[in-house]
């Protein structure tokens, strides 16, 4: 709720990525070349043909969201400062990447290095929604 309320106070003139609500969303097949959940193409994980797969199958989920998923959902639900390196490597999952880099670098007072401020700006990132307003924005909030 904070980070809608930021985003409607904000005012963005450019769309989110997510529907209405929505602030953080991804699933297996938006990995691309980097494979988080899967090793396999789309992100899936094979069906078990027998007990000892079907083990060793919920074992590699299950490690997988708790090791990865849980805790990048619960650095943006707790809106922890960590949040930030994972919205720079995984722009796509969140509605507006940069208004929550935004809000939690104004929400803990920190600074962001060059490389990351280089990446939070990079057209193949794709971080930035508009990036006149997103500059002024960012030149506003952090001179208060």
């Amino acid at each position: 709720p904070e980070l809608i309320d930021f985003f409607n106070k904000v005012n963005p003139p450019y769309r989110s990525n997510k529907p209405e609500g929505v602030v953080y969303a991804m699933n297996t097949s938006m990995e691309g070349s980097f494979k988080s959940f899967a090793p396999n193409f789309g992100g899936t994980v094979d069906l078990p043909r027998n007990e000892e797969e079907r083990k060793k199958a919920c074992e590699w989920i299950y490690t997988k969201v708790k090791d990865i998923y849980l805790p990048r959902a619960m650095n943006l639900i707790e809106l922890k400062p960590e949040a930030v390196k994972d919205i720079i490597l995984f722009p796509n999952y969140y509605a507006y990447p940069f208004l929550i880099i935004l809000y939690l670098i104004k929400k803990h007072n920190m600074s962001l290095s060059d490389k990351d401020m280089e990446s939070v700006f990079s057209k193949r990132k794709r971080i930035i929604g508009k990036k006149s307003f997103d500059k002024q924005l960012l030149e506003k909030y952090l001179s208060e």
